[in-house]
């Protein structure tokens, strides 16, 4: 694979920062929404202050913020030294990926699925560290221009961010089958409506982003 230059990495590496925060916070935004509509209506409102407060904990700590722009610069570093050796990125960045990796973070550590868990967040890495790899190399002055340059029609570029999503939906619901996340039973249900609205919410705005980037 070509080396990416110092000057052509930090321009492509802003240019998805800058969009990787967007959709971060565009999604933290109608996740609150979907907390205030869930809770603060009726009984719940006046009962379960206290749960609340933790569900908002559980979605919009500083420490969870924080952590997810870590991993932000670990990925890109990643994907910046990528050459197609897959042993050599996990040997290199999981750990620290893994740290400071979200959906580890709120499960159970001891669980006994928790091995398999982190298998499927490594598989995960490496798909974002591929996809990541190709958007750095690409020319352009916005992320837009980074998607027309990689992907030259809207097939290629719905498979290559779709498994992304699709990855992440079924690392999720992996998850709640085993029952792994750290959620209080009195607000179980809501929270895992919350995390797979975290999942739609980026359905949403690719399905929409790319029906009107490749128009043909």
């Amino acid at each position: 694979m070509p080396r990416i230059d110092e000057v052509h990495f930090q321009k492509n590496s802003e240019i998805l920062r800058k969009q990787w925060i967007y959709e971060l916070e565009d999604s933290l935004e109608e996740i609150e929404e979907l907390i205030k509509k869930e809770f603060y209506t009726g009984i719940w409102g006046v009962l379960f202050n206290r749960l609340i407060a933790g569900l908002y904990s559980f979605f919009f700590s500083k420490d969870i913020k924080s952590k997810i722009l870590k991993q932000m610069e670990v990925l890109l570093q990643a994907s910046r030294e990528y050459n197609g050796n897959s042993e050599e990125m996990i040997e290199k960045y999981f750990d620290e990926y893994l740290i400071n990796d979200v959906g580890f973070a709120r499960i159970k550590k001891k669980h006994k699925k928790t091995p398999e868990l982190v298998e499927r967040i490594k598989r995960s890495l490496l798909i974002m560290v591929k996809g990541t790899n190709e958007l750095l190399q690409c020319e352009g002055e916005c992320y837009d221009d980074l998607l027309l340059d990689a992907y030259k029609t809207k097939t290629e570029a719905e498979k290559a961010i779709f498994a992304l999503i699709d990855d992440a939906d079924e690392s999720l619901e992996f998850s709640v089958q085993n029952n792994m996340a750290k959620i209080s039973s009195l607000i179980r249900k809501q929270t895992i409506k919350v995390l797979r609205k975290e999942v739609e919410i980026a359905r949403d705005y690719y399905t929409k982003k790319l029906n009107d980037l490749y128009t043909d």
